[in-house]
């Protein structure tokens, strides 16, 4: 419960049952709020303590975390074991991370669907969409299989991938950093950790059969054609491999 309140507390600047009502009411109403005796801010079926300061919510809180937020704060009388838990919101936060883009007018954040910054209302200048799959040998990608992750890498940003991302490590485990992707005029430019084996393969070898490993220098990956493919192991092994699935680029 603690955990939940923090996390929408920090995200929409406001806390989760300090409402309109509350805000502007008798001091005895913040005891109910604290105590959760009112409707969340954002209760879908009951509005009279919603509020009207802090960020939008569709701002800065994916579906995903806002469904947790609906399960831990709206069932009637709060019932713990009914509540997701901490790790649920750890995967959740992870995976709202990862859908960011950062804006090249006022280098704020914001998800990756959004067109044009909520922020300050610059257009998106080039966002690659870098899909997580898993990976058979012999198979390749599973046909209508969806994405485990995805990455925003917009326009001159550069970002980490961990254990995390790249083998499905979770804990202190997943931290471990495994290389970096960065967005250049030219593509996607890949730089594995030493010691660490990347290799990559073209949109129309489907099985990875003309692979090549990624030296130490890295590697350029094209963004067009989309579909070019960074595998997180050897290809007789299963693993993780990103996807370049897509660019948007700027609209007036």
């Amino acid at each position: 419960w603690a955990f939940a309140t923090l996390v929408v507390h920090a995200l929409r600047l406001v806390h989760p049952f300090f409402g309109d009502v509350v805000e502007a009411g008798e001091p005895e109403l913040e005891d109910e709020a604290f105590a959760a005796r009112l409707p969340w801010i954002e209760h879908e079926a009951d509005r009279q303590n919603q509020s009207s300061r802090g960020l939008p919510a569709k701002s800065v809180l994916t579906k995903g975390l806002f469904e947790l937020a609906r399960r831990t704060f709206e069932p009637e009388g709060h019932p713990a074991r009914e509540r997701p838990g901490v790790g649920a919101w750890v995967e959740r936060l992870h995976d709202a991370a990862d859908r960011t883009r950062r804006c090249g007018g006022c280098e704020g954040t914001c998800y990756m669907t959004r067109r044009t910054c909520p922020w300050c209302d610059h257009p998106d200048e080039g966002t690659v969409h870098v899909e997580i799959h898993r990976w058979e040998p012999g198979r390749g990608l599973a046909v209508g299989a969806l994405p485990v992750g995805v990455i925003a890498l917009s326009a001159r940003e550069s970002r980490t991938l961990d254990a995390r991302l790249c083998e499905a490590e979770t804990g202190l485990v997943g931290r471990a950093l495994r290389g970096v992707l960065s967005a250049r005029e030219r593509g996607v430019f890949a730089l594995p950790e030493a010691m660490v084996r990347w290799f990559t393969s073209a949109p129309d070898d489907t099985r990875g059969e003309r692979a090549r490993e990624v030296s130490a220098r890295g590697v350029t990956l094209p963004v067009e054609p989309t579909g070019w493919r960074l595998h997180f192991g050897p290809m007789d092994k299963p693993h993780r491999v990103a996807v370049l699935a897509e660019v948007r680029h700027a609209r007036a």
